[in-house]
């Protein structure tokens, strides 16, 4: 009778531990589920933030007269979104819609080299570039070293020609010099009517830069010509923090691209499972890796005094556009985008 008893004690005491054990096992997993779920949603996030540190950075050093009005993260799923940003472009003082940014983000990494509005679209047998998304149009910087010739595609440009004949526009061109000249160099050759915008670093490549991104044309926005009712910002402090800008985006790799010399076609180094850095070591001549204008102009313009530049972006009235005409030192000139003006805008030249 006692030994029934016991093995009924035993096998009750059994039944307990079983249960705690199960109920011990099943929170310990829900307790790693959470955990898990809560790290896998830090690692997406985590993607995002780096998307936006990185386009936040680039809209500092590239990005051609390009600037934002805001910026957003659109969560898509659980483990997916997009970081969109909405922009626009500063014509003498009248703000014109841009391409807005979307990067994708993902629980695997993200996606930021399959947005189209990094790309653009060759037209008008090949005097210009167009966004993918709304066809505007992009003003074009050439490089003095590569050869245009009538068996270019992309044809090198001289529109400071007919821009003066806009009448009652305000007009984009980019300007690309003959040779690089320094920021007091360059005040004395633009009229004072004429807004200057965007400085850009040129090239030390053999590429027609026509090809290159947006994201891939690298210089410094002028702000105390764009912000001339706030506070004047000396040159010195501007360039200053240029060059920590650039210096910050090489140490966090997020100036990446690399373009193959072979048809100055661009292949990404990020998310690209054709382009290996093996493949990019057995033939370096063949590609050219655009940090290195950053880090050419960064070891060759030490002081703000001495910098050079190869090119800027000029914003203004149409009209105001003649007294460039013929100017030497001008090597291509190509038109961007232009707006009528109208009796409400208020231009800053």
């Amino acid at each position: 009778m006692e030994t029934i008893i016991f093995e009924k004690i035993v096998k009750k005491n059994k039944r307990r531990q079983f249960i705690k054990t199960v109920g011990a096992s099943i929170l310990a997993i829900f307790v790693l589920l959470i955990i898990g779920y809560k790290g896998l949603n830090e690692l997406t996030k985590t993607h995002g933030e780096d998307i936006k540190d990185r386009y936040l950075l680039l809209s500092e050093i590239a990005y051609p007269n390009i600037d934002y009005s805001n910026w957003h993260f659109n969560v898509t799923s659980q483990f997916a979104g997009v970081f969109e940003s909405h922009r626009y472009k500063n014509i003498d003082g009248i703000e014109v819609p841009f391409e807005p940014y979307q990067g994708y983000y993902s629980l695997g990494g993200n996606l930021d080299n399959n947005n189209d509005s990094e790309y653009l679209l060759e037209g008008d047998n090949g005097q210009s570039s167009y966004t993918h998304g709304s066809h505007y149009k992009v003003p074009r910087f050439y490089n003095i070293n590569f050869n245009y010739n009538e068996d270019s595609y992309n044809q090198l440009t001289q529109d400071i020609t007919y821009v003066s004949d806009l009448n009652g526009e305000a007009v984009e061109v980019a300007i690309t010099f003959d040779k690089p000249y320094t920021y007091d160099e360059i005040k004395t050759m633009i009229p004072d009517n004429l807004m200057i915008n965007w400085y850009w670093i040129g090239t030390t490549s053999d590429l027609d830069t026509v090809n290159f991104q947006p994201k891939d044309l690298f210089g410094m926005t002028d702000y105390q010509q764009i912000y001339k009712e706030s506070k004047e910002v000396p040159f010195e402090e501007i360039y200053n923090s240029f060059i920590k800008y650039l210096k910050s985006g090489l140490y966090n790799q997020w100036i990446s691209g690399n373009y193959s010399r072979e048809n100055d076609s661009l292949e990404e180094t990020e998310g690209n499972s054709n382009f290996t850095e093996e493949k990019m070591n057995t033939d370096k001549n063949n590609y050219f890796d655009v940090k290195e204008d950053v880090q050419n102009f960064i070891s060759n313009n030490p002081d703000s005094k001495t910098a050079k530049f190869s090119g800027v972006i000029l914003t203004g009235r149409s009209e105001n556009f003649e007294a460039l005409k013929n100017k030497e030192w001008i090597y291509a000139s190509n038109i961007g985008q232009t707006v009528e003006i109208r009796p409400y805008h208020h231009l800053t030249k």
